[in-house]
């Protein structure tokens, strides 16, 4: 202790070994005054680590004075005890060498007791020294190790604080890419204005902004198109990475989203506009808002990685979505399903589905090779489905639709001047007279271009429209019969066509992130199933004739829902394929019990149109033999979205929903009144077969907002577009008067309610 006794402590290398070792970071002054602060109002122990300050020299003292200060405040008491130990032991010692001394009788004895006696008192005053010197430097150590425990906790505080604070900067980092995150990625394209996006999942699926189309660049696809497009080109890098890696287990879905956004620009075109609205048209025809229509092209994409993903995690994405981490949600728990009806129907999807089918139905498409433990990816075939995917409903928006040029007519029975409105027709014609507008299809080599055209232009074949009988036979068997004649499509090209279309409806809903819903919710299970076993229709084309075909469906569908419906046998008479084809229409099991009963009281005239028109095959020398028709003139009409027209209004106003399909089918008589069909036209020529009604309009409204048209003085009216098309649109009455003098015809739905 400080100069108190004065003897000189342990060597330097005994106390060097009694210090702990130091920390690399030598502690500052800040810190000691702290930790002294500290330790003048708690005492602690903790064994640390330091040097430096305890000298080495002999002294035991620190070298530092606020700590030997310290260590003197703190060990005063203990000092204030060895001197009264000291003084008491002096004091002991002197009365016992007084009673010694008496005892002795002579000089010499005295000498030696005394002698004795003072060796026996400094022996035992230098074990004491001893014993408070090492009790001294134990405390220095003690005190230094819990001064160094205040230290490190000082340290470890401010490395919280610091990382707190570097965490909220990230943050705030984080809310800034958020903003320009969109414009790293997607090359500087902004969001669609208005969109309120605010998950962490959901950012990315915001649809960017695309330039709006005026009225002179409107069905030109060569202007109209690279406007919308910013004249961006696609990135291939992306796109071969996206199809290479699609079975990788590491390539996640955002992954897979960031890929293709970046690698298709035509993703743009789906939020195109005009600058001028056309009065009674929507930005897109499907019914869908811009946004949704984007969302359901990237659902139809995320169903290719799925598919692909089969025996990995595509069965659960498919059919249970992602969470918000972008990872394929796990089946759900047994006590979640029975509080959740949806669960249910999404676990029965997840363990009933014939998944073995669908990724069989993949190899066949030359889209994956090998079997299953050894599955690879065919770059080139699934790098030609994903830009198939990425752009066919390109052209539901209403400003991207293409007119034909005079040198590219007749173009599939339209003339020079027409706009095509449907939207696969239209796709086509873009694809076979203005290839290069779409960039990534630009970039194909002809072996996948090849494969993308037979979707849209040798088969001609909607697999919706035979499941829902939607489409005539003319319209939906005839290039397809022609083809499998020829031998101009093989197995691959077939299952490729089938593929698309499948992913085309799992995408259908615009919820990307939430699985197939479309087939996993919306879509009966039977359908699904029927749909991979319906295959077989292209091998009865070769021996039968398209309406055999059509009606053996219709047959087939009928036996299939006969124990659930408790119906009889299929129908006959002339109410026999319509009445099929209705109750195919309605899907499910009450909408198809609604459609039955409204049928017995629906009036006798619209009973007749109904018989008529939906048993018109478009063929004239093709018969229903359940429902054959009192002729075979034609044209025959293909209501288009009739199906979920019926499935909304029924089974709540069945009754209205025949009437108003058999207003449609009236009108349009008008618009086209009956002549005889054509023999044995070729593809391509402009012979009316089959005409197309559009009813897009309706197809997601209720009877009371159909009516409430009529009382704001406006009328639902039924407009020639061209030859082969007609559209249900909203217009004031004085519009009809325009269409003439445009040369177009048009004809007022009578939808009021009927006294």
């Amino acid at each position: 202790m400080k100069g108190r006794y004065g003897s000189r402590c342990e060597s330097s290398e005994r106390i060097a070994r009694q210090v702990p070792r130091p920390h690399d970071k030598e502690i500052t002054g800040h810190e000691l005054e702290a930790a002294v602060a500290h330790l003048s109002a708690f005492n602690a122990g903790r064994s640390m680590e330091t040097e430096g300050l305890v000298t080495m020299d002999g002294k035991c003292m620190f070298h530092d004075s606020r700590l030997e200060a310290l260590f003197n405040r703190s060990n005063e008491a203990a000092e204030r005890k060895q001197w009264i130990s000291t003084t008491v032991h002096a004091a002991l010692w002197a009365t016992s060498a007084a009673i010694c001394l008496s005892q002795c009788t002579d000089t010499m004895s005295r000498l030696r007791t005394l002698a004795i006696q003072l060796l026996c008192f400094a022996a035992s005053m230098a074990v004491t020294v001893w014993a408070f010197r090492q009790g001294s430097i134990a405390c220095r150590l003690q005190l230094w190790s819990t001064l160094l425990h205040y230290v490190e906790s000082f340290r470890r505080n401010e490395e919280h604080e610091a990382h707190a604070s570097l965490l909220a900067e990230e943050l705030d980092e984080v809310k800034h890419r958020e903003r320009v995150l969109y414009e790293q990625l997607f090359r500087g394209q902004r969001r669609v204005p208005g969109q309120n996006w605010t998950g962490r999942r959901d950012f990315l699926l915001a649809a960017p902004e695309s330039a709006c189309i005026s009225p002179a660049e409107w069905g030109s696809p060569e202007l109209a198109i690279p406007l919308a497009l910013s004249d961006q080109l696609p990135d291939w890098d992306a796109a071969v990475r996206a199809a290479s890696r699609i079975r990788d287990p590491s390539y996640g879905l955002l992954d897979f989203y960031v890929d293709v956004r970046r690698a298709f620009p035509e993703l743009q075109l789906y939020t195109a506009l005009l600058t001028e609205s056309k009065e009674g048209h929507t930005d897109v025809s499907s019914g869908f808002t811009r946004n949704e229509e984007y969302h359901r092209a990237i659902g139809s994409l995320f169903a290719v990685y799925w598919l692909a993903r089969l025996g990995i995690d595509g069965e659960r994405g498919f059919s249970f979505g992602v969470d918000d981490e972008w990872v394929p949600r796990q089946p759900p728990t047994a006590e979640a399903l029975e509080s959740s009806p949806e669960l249910q129907m999404r676990m029965q999807f997840y363990e009933h589905q014939e998944w073995e089918g669908l990724q069989q139905l993949l190899r066949d498409a030359r889209m994956l090779r090998g079997e299953d433990g050894s599955l690879d990816v065919d770059v080139e075939m699934m790098t030609a489905m994903l830009v198939l995917c990425a752009m066919h409903e390109v052209f539901k928006v209403e400003a991207l639709l293409p007119r034909v040029l005079p040198e590219h007519a007749p173009f599939h029975g339209f003339a020079g001047g027409d706009v095509i409105n449907d939207h696969d027709l239209a796709l086509y014609y873009v694809l076979a007279c203005h290839p290069s507008t779409l960039p990534s299809f630009s970039r194909l080599n002809q072996a996948q271009k090849r494969s993308v055209l037979f979707t849209q232009s040798k088969l001609s074949f909607n697999h919706g429209w035979l499941l829902q009988a939607e489409a005539t036979p003319h319209a939906l068997f005839a290039n397809l019969k022609r083809v499998v004649a020829a031998g101009e499509a093989g197995p691959a090209d077939m299952s490729f066509y089938f593929v698309h279309w499948l992913t085309d409806l799992a995408g259908a809903q615009p919820t990307p992130l939430d699985g197939s819903e479309k087939l996993v919710l919306a879509f009966p299970h039977h359908a699904l199933c029927s749909f991979i076993r319906s295959f077989h229709v292209l091998s009865d084309l070769a021996t039968d004739t398209e309406t055999q075909v059509y009606e053996s469906h219709l047959e087939n569908y009928w036996e299939e829902i006969r124990p659930e419906l408790g119906l009889s046998e299929p129908p006959e008479g002339k109410h026999a394929i319509a009445l099929m084809r209705l109750v195919c229409q309605a899907q499910t099991p009450d909408r198809q019990l609604a459609i039955l009963q409204a049928w017995e009281h629906l009036g006798p005239e619209d009973q007749q149109v109904l018989c008529d028109e939906m048993s018109r095959t478009g063929f004239a020398d093709q018969l229903y033999e359940r429902s054959p028709s009192s002729s075979a003139d034609g044209p025959a009409f293909l209501i288009y979205y009739s199906p979920q027209l019926l499935r909304t209004l029924a089974p709540d106003t069945a009754l209205e929903a025949l009437n108003l399909l058999a207003e449609i089918y009236r009108r349009a008589r008008e618009l086209w009144p009956l002549e005889p069909v054509p023999l044995g036209a070729d593809e391509g020529s402009d012979d009316l077969r089959t005409v197309t009604i559009r009813v897009d309009q309706l197809k997601k409204l209720s009877m009371e907002h159909i009516r409430q048209v009529y009382a704001n003085n406006n009328s639902w009216l039924l407009c020639k577009r061209n030859a082969r098309e007609a559209v249900v649109e909203c217009h004031s009455i004085d519009y009809i008067a325009e269409q003439g003098a445009h040369g177009a015809g048009a004809a007022v739905l009578k939808l009021w309610r009927r006294k």
